[in-house]
């Protein structure tokens, strides 16, 4: 459960008034963490929508990518430089094909 409090306030007091009034509640059971398995699909998948209304064009190219394991600090480093460059190229692509038209 998340609880805000705002304002200017003492917040010693506050967080004894929450502890005061909220501790007696009963914790909720944690969710099961579920798992759905996907099917991989490796053939190419597109779709085509025609919008006489929409004046913006545009283009989405999905590649599926092996899953990466994050293990430790220089994987997550690495996995974040890779989708920052990924997106960086993404954001180009969009404002050439905005700019061509």
């Amino acid at each position: 459960m998340t609880f805000i409090v705002v304002g200017d306030i003492d917040s010693k007091e506050a967080l004894a008034l929450i502890k005061d009034n909220l501790s007696k509640l009963p914790a909720n059971k944690a969710a099961e963490n579920r798992v759905w398995p996907t099917k991989a699909e490796n053939h190419l998948r597109f779709n085509i929508i025609n919008d006489k209304e929409n004046r913006v064009n545009g283009i989405a190219l999905y590649y599926r990518l092996p899953m990466v394991q994050v293990n430790d600090e220089q994987s997550f480093v690495e996995q974040a430089e890779w989708s920052m460059l990924v997106q960086l190229f993404n954001q180009r692509l969009q404002e050439r094909i905005q700019s061509a038209s």
